[in-house]
């Protein structure tokens, strides 16, 4: 099978990673004309490595290496490591997917079918089609995703775009937008909608902290839902660690069966060479599967003090929201029946309490 969408244009390095290594001239050997005559060999000359920016070179001196994360090139004949990634045209067949460890700056459009991993920050100037774009740091999409109910954006800081369409996006920190449209919003910390519009039309939002829009739902009365207070990111975490956990006492169950029947042979003296290799085999990988489980039961009892201890989360709506829409703060949830105009919705006790906007 070919991959016609990977085509490793991108030569990324990781800091401290060899890209030159220099090796010393050895003096050539005196030789012979056909009259017999020495002819003296030439003077080997001495090269030196071609160093240009974000490289150095160790103590050695014969070794020029990364000096950080980034996409090695050769710019003018000296050996370069750029930790921003530009691409001056879309990201579509004539660029396949891309994978940077540094920053990625995209000046075109990432056509459907595509995928943009970096390390650092995504920045896209033109619309971001049926594709998928994770970042460690933020993405921010200058026009915004039409995603056709298959785009995903993930984010480990912040999304900024201009608008948000038939996509899943989600982000550990903040988003920030124009307009969002039937889309699954999944958010840390604050939602914020700016602009004309400043609306959510549609779609499923889970926001950990605060929901700040100008117009929630539709004079259509198209469903719409909202949740605030509970952080979806650390909660879709804590349902993968319960997962986890479980199939690891399972695993760990079988190696304990395993063993036992493993050491039956032995006290039987009927363990040859194969079942003793198995027996050091399973041992090993239970003390793993030990090891492995208390690290993962250390995070989910921690998440779920977090949980625990929850803010209760604030929607502000400085114009209307209309009928339809499905309110959730914490556990409690609320439908809106009537339009709302210039409110702030947040939990009291076992209710949800509507005052004006401030």
């Amino acid at each position: 099978r070919v991959d016609y969408k990977d085509l490793g244009i991108v030569q990324n390095v990781k800091k401290d990673d060899i890209l030159v290594t220099l090796v010393d001239a050895v003096d050539g050997q005196d030789g012979r004309d056909v009259f017999g005559n020495i002819i003296k060999a030439p003077k080997p000359k001495r090269l030196n490595l071609p160093r240009g920016k974000n490289t150095y070179i160790d103590q050695s001196g014969h070794t020029l290496k990364a000096a950080k994360d980034g996409q090695v090139v050769i710019i003018e004949g000296k050996v370069t490591v750029l930790d921003t990634l530009t691409i001056n045209s879309n990201v579509d067949m004539s660029t396949g997917n891309i994978t940077f460890v540094g920053n990625v700056y995209v000046h075109g459009s990432v056509l459907s079918g595509f995928k943009i991993f970096a390390e650092g920050n995504v920045e896209v100037e033109g619309i971001v089609e049926v594709a998928e774009i994770e970042a460690k740091g933020d993405v921010i999409l200058h026009k915004g995703i039409t995603g056709m109910g298959k785009g995903k954006i993930i984010s480990h800081k912040n999304v900024i775009a201009k608008f948000i369409e038939n996509a899943y996006v989600s982000a550990k920190k903040d988003i920030q937008a124009e307009a969002i449209v039937h889309s699954q919003i999944r958010c840390g910390e604050k939602l914020q909608l700016i602009g004309r519009k400043a609306s959510i039309v549609g779609g499923n939002c889970k926001v950990g902290k605060e929901i700040e829009a100008k117009v929630i739902g539709s004079l259509l009365a198209i469903s719409t839902e909202i949740e605030v207070g509970i952080d979806p990111i650390m909660i879709e975490r804590f349902h993968n660690l319960k997962k986890e956990i479980a199939e690891l006492k399972e695993n760990i169950k079988k190696l304990e069966q395993g063993i036992e029947v493993l050491k039956k042979y032995e006290l039987a003296g009927a363990l040859n060479e194969e079942k003793r290799e198995m027996l050091t085999k399973f041992t090993r990988s239970k003390i793993l599967s030990n090891e492995k489980l208390s690290e993962l039961s250390k995070e989910f009892e921690e998440i779920e003090k977090k949980l625990e201890e929850r803010n209760e989360g604030i929607i502000r709506v400085f114009d209307v929201i209309y009928p339809n829409v499905k309110i959730t703060i914490g556990s409690v949830c609320k439908l809106i029946k009537e339009p709302i105009k210039y409110c702030k919705l947040f939990r009291m006790d076992a209710d949800i309490k509507i005052e004006p906007y401030s």
